[in-house]
């Protein structure tokens, strides 16, 4: 991670939910990286370096959810290797979104 800072410093906003919903389970619940930043290797590189991180605090698996409008978040996702394990319809207000769940395990 101290390797991209300098890199990712302003450029990215993350936040994860550590053992959710098990133990070694994490939730990334958002993950947003500038859009100057997107489509040339950064995301990737940000989630194996924070793969490995996650795997020296007792991580295995990440586990999130991608609205389907989110063509390219989601392209982005399964390029990763995360494969789909479900899907919902979420309702906020007069508003549906489908969204879609996914996980990848890692090595430890």
């Amino acid at each position: 991670m101290r390797a991209l800072k300098p890199i990712l410093r302003r450029r990215l906003i993350f936040e994860i939910r550590r053992d959710y919903p098990e133990d070694g389970v994490w939730w990334l619940n958002l993950m947003l990286l500038e859009p100057g930043y997107r489509g040339n290797g950064f995301g990737g590189e940000l989630l194996r370096a924070l793969e490995r991180w996650a795997s020296s605090q007792g991580a295995h698996t990440f586990q999130f959810i991608v609205q389907k409008q989110n063509v390219k978040g989601f392209g982005f996702w399964r390029r990763m290797g995360f494969i789909e394990t479900g899907r919902d319809t979420q309702i906020m207000g007069i508003r549906e979104n489908i969204i879609i769940e996914m996980k990848r395990s890692f090595d430890r």
